[in-house]
């Protein structure tokens, strides 16, 4: 059992919120920990067929059958029950449990005093359109994988390779347990139950084949007509499943740096956004590499720590209940910080580097971008060193670290 960082935060918020919904990635550890922190709920797991037969097919008797507080796992796969959720809401406390992110209808809401608050534009409450619970305060909260800081609080420490090809869902942590197996299992229930019923059949091989090719390319700027070019379907497609990938937490995108910050480079800026899998163990099954000594002689090892580095910063966040800007910035001339917090009214240029080796140059691009953009904390320089060192307004810090910058 590990321990998550967001234990409080959910048990807060299902004190103070009627209706909780707990979102993340499949095998992410949503069901266990919720269990763990509510047990005087009833448990219902949806992905029951009977259950899911009778959730839909009598969504009022469902409830009224259903006696005290109620976590429903997997309830997007019942959407009847949706318009019953205020009248339910309002007798007891529900929690509900989904692989899908939420309508984006259902703003997040305030997390309790105690965690960093977002900005007041987000703290709302959510509309009748979205779940049919009409004036019905719903918390929200994103679940992810485990951090490299949780895992090392349950006395879990590997080396950057070994993290990069076990990846982070709890299963691939069990004694005994191949890691390849746990990522074929996630893939086969993530193809067969969610994407499938999303895909036509006739693009099914097209799907796999944009799926790999996504992860050789994870952490570049995805030019998608190229990209679809490349895949043999047209951009809509690609975009449609890179929505329906991104619905399903099993990627992420990091978009430019917003143009307030007026980055004045001299140069035209890419205005491609990057793409990055919540789990790097996935993006490296799908590059077929098979042990830890595989990923530092695979030519896409810097682009799997930068999606190590920014996966943990995304998850540093949503432990907190607080949500991240982050974007990059790359111009026609090769020009490129890898990531940019904003924090406020100024912004901190993060460069990411693979190398264990303390190099001075690392900080190049971050010192050169002082003098293009305003309002510029300093930045870091993210690699598998030890760290502790600082050139200048830069400071050197190791990747098992990245959560801290964020709660900083």
């Amino acid at each position: 059992m590990i321990r998550r960082e967001a234990s409080c935060l959910i048990s807060t918020m299902a004190k103070s919120h009627r209706l909780l919904i707990i979102a993340g990635p499949r095998y992410a550890g949503k069901s266990v920990l919720a269990k763990r922190i509510l047990p005087n709920h009833t448990y219902i797991d949806l992905e029951s067929p009977g259950a899911m037969w009778f959730a839909r097919n009598r969504p009022v008797e469902f409830f009224e059958r259903c006696r005290g507080d109620l976590i429903i796992d997997g309830f997007h796969r019942a959407p009847e029950l949706f318009k019953h959720i205020k009248g339910a809401a309002v007798k007891r406390r529900v929690v509900l449990i989904t692989s899908r992110k939420p309508s984006q209808r259902i703003p997040r809401c305030a997390p309790p005093p105690s965690a960093p608050q977002p900005p007041a534009s987000r703290r709302k409450t959510a509309t009748s359109a979205a779940t049919g619970a009409a004036n019905t305060d719903i918390g929200i909260v994103t679940l992810l994988p485990p951090s490299i800081k949780e895992l090392n609080s349950n006395h879990v420490s590997l080396e950057r390779d070994e993290y990069i090809h076990r990846g982070f869902i709890p299963d691939a942590y069990k004694k005994k347990t191949d890691p390849r197996e746990t990522q074929l299992n996630y893939l086969t229930a993530l193809l067969q139950q969610d994407i499938a019923p999303l895909v036509r059949a006739e693009n099914r091989e097209a799907f796999k084949r944009f799926f790999r090719l996504l992860a050789e390319r994870v952490g570049l700027a995805l030019n998608l007509r190229t990209f679809a070019e490349t895949v043999g379907v047209p951009p809509s497609v690609i975009i449609r499943w890179i929505r329906v990938l991104e619905a399903h937490f099993v990627i992420f995108s990091v978009p430019v740096c917003p143009s307030r910050f007026h980055i004045r480079t001299g140069a035209k800026a890419i205005k491609a956004p990057k793409f990055y899998f919540t789990d790097v163990g996935l993006a490296a099954y799908l590059l077929k590499i098979q042990t830890p000594e595989q990923v530092h002689r695979h030519p896409a090892v810097g682009n799997l720590f930068e999606n190590l580095v920014v996966a943990e910063a995304l998850k540093a966040a949503c432990n907190q209940g607080r949500d991240v800007d982050m974007s990059y910035y790359r111009n026609r001339d090769g020009f490129e910080v890898d990531l940019i917090l904003s924090k406020g009214c100024s912004i901190v240029p993060i460069e990411i580097k693979s190398s264990p080796k303390f190099n001075a140059s690392f900080a190049n691009n971050i010192r050169l971008f002082h003098s293009f953009a305003e309002n510029i904390a300093d930045g870091y320089v993210v690699y598998s060193g030890a760290g502790s060192d600082r050139v200048k307004d830069t400071k050197y810090v190791n990747f098992r670290e990245v959560g801290e910058i964020v709660r900083g």
